[in-house]
């Protein structure tokens, strides 16, 4: 947004450094798990470990599907997941009215795309088809090998054509901006729940550019900043909650200049501040006392969820931004730089208080995973 530039250029480093810490995460490698089982063939029957619980969404297919996942390495054993031994997808549900809807069917298992069996992480491949399906040269037209009842044959769905994603995507680029505004469309038509999920639907419909969801988000960013709002008398507090709360509030202050929310912004953005445990981290909820009856101590029940610090930190540092005063702000910024700069150049920061993590995670719980990006061309 315009504003931004101005402010971050007379932002103090460690506050960019935080912010730009989200971003700048790379890959690590770990060391290969031994012993672990050969993903099952299910064209032969083979259905140890299948639970059609967790499925993956196959994008603008209209399926979903089973792929087998295990860890790679020792730090993917201790918590994550990853698909790439995966050679095939268990077809778990059809959408009615889909692309696949009357081509392919519930326990149908897809062995490759484009007339090739999987030889890599299927997860990864079926994603790459659909982007190249729906490239203008290729009209959509994403091609299947489909194993049923013992029979092999190759299928078509018709996709469709969305173009290509740039190189600088999703920046610059005419497909993620059509993916956007399509998504802002059906957003406008759902209310903006006074709630974290409301926050993000919010921040989507700015991110749009699009003047005409400014009165909508108006009456959302109002409603949630009332002017009795006092919350630094609060020991207790959501970092999940305030954290997205007060991004979905400096984005739009910092886009509109309504001064009727910054009396929100400051409560908000304080209160996160000193809720924040000594190292910079927050929980689900804020940090307790220190042995001394002091602010800034362990993070309870069970010590630091990244996944809620970050939104909570982001959102004291937008407070910054956005003109917030007070030493407990700068306090926290220092602190959380601190522990968040660790990760840079080492990996994702994972959900919890844990390693670098080098590799794909279930329920996006890595921030900055290297592997979900665009592939252009």
């Amino acid at each position: 947004m315009p504003h931004q530039k101005k402010h971050i250029m007379r932002t103090p480093l460690p506050a960019i450094r935080l912010a730009f810490v989200i971003l700048a995460c790379t890959p690590l490698l770990g060391t290969p798990v031994r012993g672990e089982e050969s993903p099952p063939d299910l064209t032969k029957g083979a259905t140890s470990g299948v639970d059609r619980a967790l499925t993956y969404n196959l994008g603008s297919t209209g399926l979903r599907g089973w792929i087998h996942t295990k860890p790679a390495t020792y730090l993917d054993s201790l918590q994550g997941r990853t698909t790439a031994a995966s050679r095939q997808i268990l077809v778990t549900h059809v959408g009615k009215k889909s692309p696949a809807d009357g081509v392919m069917q519930v326990n149908d298992v897809i062995l490759g795309v484009a007339g090739k069996p999987f030889s890599d992480d299927a997860r990864k491949s079926i994603a790459y088809a659909i982007q190249d399906a729906e490239k203008d040269v290729n009209k959509g037209i994403l091609k299947l090998i489909r194993w049923r009842a013992g029979k092999t044959e190759t299928v078509q769905l018709k996709l469709r054509v969305m173009g290509t994603y740039s190189a600088t995507a999703p920046y610059d680029c005419p497909k993620s901006k059509l993916i956007l505004e399509e998504a802002c469309k059906m957003l406008e038509k759902e209310p903006l729940n006074d709630n974290w999920c409301g926050a993000i639907n919010g921040l989507a419909l700015m991110a749009s550019g699009d003047p005409h969801y400014l009165p909508k988000v108006r009456e959302f960013a109002r409603k949630m900043a009332p002017k009795n709002l006092n919350l630094r008398k609060e020991i207790n507090g959501s970092a999940w909650e305030l954290g997205y709360r007060n991004i979905f509030l400096c984005e739009y202050y910092l886009l509109t200049r309504d001064k009727e929310v910054m009396h929100a912004i400051t409560e908000y953005t304080i209160s996160l501040a000193m809720g924040q445990g000594m190292y910079g981290t927050f929980g689900h909820g804020f940090s307790g006392l220190t042995p001394e009856g002091k602010r800034h101590g362990a993070v309870p029940p069970y010590g630091p969820v990244n996944m809620a610090g970050l939104p909570a930190n982001l959102g004291i540092v937008m407070g910054k931004l956005c003109g917030v005063k007070d030493p407990e702000v700068d306090a926290a910024i220092e602190r959380a730089d601190g522990f968040f700069g660790y990760y840079v150049d080492k990996g994702a920061i994972p959900y919890g208080e844990h390693e670098p993590w080098p590799y794909h995670e279930n329920n996006g719980k890595n921030e900055a995973d290297p592997e979900v990006r665009p592939r252009s061309g």
